[in-house]
């Protein structure tokens, strides 16, 4: 399966998405067979690690473990 984008790979472009579909699959379970079809039309597999994401002018990475996906990967600034 193609992906469309991970951690190591900058010049692939991000999975864009509204706050709307962001709230919807961030937060969605992770049997839930429109959330297994949505990761199938943009490449992501359960636990393949970071991928990058952006909704609206904010990129990010997120979760694809099954028991965290979804959550936001935050990177602290050093010195924090």
């Amino acid at each position: 399966m193609n992906r469309e984008n991970t951690p190591g790979d900058a010049e692939k472009a991000p999975i864009e998405m509204t706050k709307d579909q962001w709230n919807t699959y961030s937060n969605m379970d992770t049997s839930d067979p429109a959330l297994k079809l949505w990761m199938e039309e943009k490449g992501i597999e359960f636990d393949s690690g970071p991928v990058l994401a952006k909704v609206g002018d904010e990129p990010f990475f997120f979760e694809t473990s099954k028991g965290d996906f979804g959550t936001k990967i935050i990177e602290e600034e050093p010195g924090e």
